[in-house]
């Protein structure tokens, strides 16, 4: 059963506030209507939390009649709180080593990781450095290849100059050009100069010779060949005639 509850001081207090706010009518006293009204309410929450405890020891005591009950049911709470505090702090320390053990796994997975990229670092370093070999190994061929093809100009122009510088005359004089001055020397004796120049004059008479008896002969030949289609002309027109 519950039991009937005490009247206390604040309790009267309040009732005796409530009255003279009922029954303050009065319009000018605006101020003290509402510290009234404030102090009512806080009484009220006073009593409120008042009447919630005494509700709480009052169902306590019908739930357990007995104090030694109750008082043992406390103990027992406080061993089942403390135990929880522990197991709290278990559950604490193993989700702090779980954590560490996560941390380490983590930070063995990050070292694992930047190792890849060390290595691929490396290797693209490795490979920047063999493209950087290979192109000074280009550009040293292409500069052989400039340097060899200029090599080989100046032997084509030193060995034109030569070839220049080693015109000879038909008379046998040689001609030197330097700086587009040209200079005869007469460095072969006359005697060579005129057996030369008597060879030179045998071999035009001989291709003169040659070449007006070539002329001959095909003058002949297209005579012969004139006259032969002639007479292959003239018995092929008979004969259509006949």
């Amino acid at each position: 059963m519950r039991q009937p509850r005490r009247r206390s001081l604040k309790y009267r207090e309040n009732e005796q506030l409530r009255c003279n706010y009922q029954g303050n009518d009065h319009r000018e006293n605006e101020r003290e209507r509402n510290i009234c009204a404030m102090a009512l309410r806080r009484n009220n929450r006073i009593l409120l939390q008042a009447e919630r405890r005494r509700d709480a020891v009052v169902n306590a005591n019908q739930i357990y009649p007995k104090n030694e009950q109750g008082r043992n049911t406390n103990e027992h709470n406080r061993r089942r709180q403390d135990e929880g505090y522990w197991q709290l702090e278990r559950g604490k320390d193993a989700a702090a080593r779980a954590t560490r053990r996560t941390s380490r796994l983590y930070h063995s997975v990050e070292q694992f990781r930047n190792t890849e990229e060390h290595i691929v670092s490396r290797e693209n370093q490795t490979y920047r450095e063999h493209e950087q070999r290979a192109d000074s190994n280009i550009r040293r061929s292409a500069r052989l290849n400039i340097d060899y093809r200029q090599r080989e100009q100046s032997k084509n122009t030193s060995q034109r100059r030569k070839y220049i510088r080693s015109i000879r005359t038909l008379d046998g004089r040689l001609i030197e050009i330097n700086n587009r001055k040209v200079q005869l020397h007469t460095s072969i004796p006359e005697k060579w100069t005129t057996i030369r120049s008597l060879t030179i004059l045998r071999i035009s008479v001989r291709a003169y010779g040659c070449a007006l008896l070539i002329e001959y002969l095909s003058s002949v030949l297209s005579l012969l060949f004139i006259q032969k289609f002639s007479a292959y002309g003239k018995r092929y027109f008979n004969a259509a005639l006949e």
